[in-house]
């Protein structure tokens, strides 16, 4: 059966032998969340930075607590008044610093005009960046960059080709190779070429696909393919693919 024209109904296909892709997203999105954390206390201190409106604030109390692995963290609360209320903060200081605030004592803020009551941070006398401005950037970069290869993975790619499958143009491919791939821990992966024909050019492109699958398309044998027809590169195996197109009801 061929594919109908867009927008299709899909439905996830059944699939043996492979890992649930939703287990592993499952376990990366506690990661993923950590990373969106980062990736805002990041843009909040540079914006902080950029267009940040500094004011006299005032150190409301002064807390620490020691973590599991016996390190103290130090926090100051502050205060602070815009020209329509008072604003209230909270931001962690290092040691050294802490030692030398005291409670109700002066201090410079930093505060967002949009947002005073969300971004908001003090400066350290002589400095011009709020407190651990580069530990987060630093962080927050090296966290992102090792995760970020995974987003894609798990997120964006099933996402983007989900959605070909779902808008794409409808074309005839035919499977020129396969190959059992045996590097991968959670057992052979079993991949399909094929060869399709778009915009008058031939292209090809390759499905990973289970071991039932596999052995239904051998070489010579056609196949429906879907493609981007502003980037015919890019297809889909629909009869080898994660989903299968659902026909609509006349």
């Amino acid at each position: 059966m061929s594919p109908g024209p867009p927008p299709r109904q899909l439905r996830p296909r059944s699939k043996t032998g492979r890992i649930p892709m939703g287990c592993v997203r499952l376990f990366i999105l506690p990661h993923v969340i950590i990373g969106i954390g980062v990736a805002l206390v990041m843009l909040s201190k540079l914006l902080l930075v950029l267009i940040g409106t500094a004011t006299p604030g005032t150190v409301e109390s002064r807390t620490f607590s020691k973590g599991r692995k016996g390190r103290y963290s130090y926090h100051v609360h502050y205060s602070f008044r815009t020209d329509k209320s008072i604003h209230r903060g909270k931001t962690q200081i290092d040691g050294d610093f802490y030692d030398v605030l005291e409670e109700r004592a002066t201090v410079q803020v930093l505060y967002l005009g949009l947002a005073p009551d969300y971004i908001s941070d003090i400066l350290e006398p002589g400095e011009s960046l709020p407190p651990n401005t580069w530990k987060a950037i630093i962080f927050g970069g090296f966290w992102n960059a090792i995760l970020s290869p995974f987003v894609y993975l798990l997120y964006i790619k099933p996402w983007r080709r989900k959605r070909l499958v779902k808008t794409g143009e409808v074309g005839t491919g035919k499977v020129v190779a396969r190959r059992i791939d045996h590097r991968g821990k959670g057992g052979p992966l079993f991949v399909v070429e094929y060869k399709y024909l778009a915009l008058g050019q031939s292209y090809r492109g390759e499905e990973m696909t289970d071991e039932s699958l596999y052995n239904a398309f051998p070489n010579g044998r056609r196949l429906s393919v879907i493609y981007d027809p502003k980037k015919p590169s890019r297809s889909v195996a629909v009869d080898l693919c994660d989903w299968e197109i659902v026909e609509s009801s006349p």
